[in-house]
């Protein structure tokens, strides 16, 4: 039996901040504009799987200094690039952006995902929650389970990328096993 010191707290810790990133490369017009835009979506997980939050980063690569108009059904949106305000009324979103590489962040008012994710967590072979295993020594199992949410157009499910990353301190960890994931 190894000894795992914390590895609940760094593994629950990782898999609420692990992103899951769907639409990768996923482009699309600005406005419908020839403005050529990257999607990346990041979804940060609680300990079980559920959504805590959604968001999208935005990239443009800008031969000159434009106005962009762009849509998002966002609560909030903040500027990566620059200082420069960023305009949200209702689902439109305007800045000014500098020629170059330009991003900003879109936080999504859903929580809704093309996936269903589960995650449950094994000590010894006996399933606890997560917050049960800190200051735990034993043989640690995280299974994540992802399947098709019926609830979101299929369209989504069928056409996006998922990847799912799980950090680990390799310090306080070995033996990984991880079947059909590199």
């Amino acid at each position: 039996m190894k000894k795992y010191r914390n590895l609940a707290v760094k593994s629950t810790a990782c898999i609420l901040s692990a992103a899951m990133l769907f639409g990768s490369g996923f482009s699309a017009a600005a406005a419908g504009s020839d403005i050529p835009k990257d999607e990346n979506v990041y979804v940060n997980l609680n300990q079980d799987g559920s959504v805590d939050g959604i968001y999208v980063v935005n990239a443009f690569r800008l031969e000159k200094e434009t106005d962009i108009v762009d849509y998002g059904k966002y609560d909030s949106v903040k500027n990566l690039t620059t200082d420069a305000e960023i305009n949200k009324k209702g689902d439109t979103i305007t800045t000014a952006a500098p020629e170059g590489k330009f991003f900003y962040q879109g936080n999504l008012k859903t929580k809704e995902l093309p996936w269903e994710i589960s995650i449950h967590y094994y000590l010894d072979g006996k399933e606890m929650d997560a917050d049960e295993l800190a200051g735990q020594n034993g043989s640690l199992k995280i299974t994540i389970h992802i399947g098709k949410n019926d609830q979101v157009e299929e369209a989504f499910f069928e056409n996006y990328l998922l990847q799912a990353t799980v950090t680990m301190d390799m310090d306080k960890c070995n033996r990984l096993q991880a079947a059909g994931a590199t």
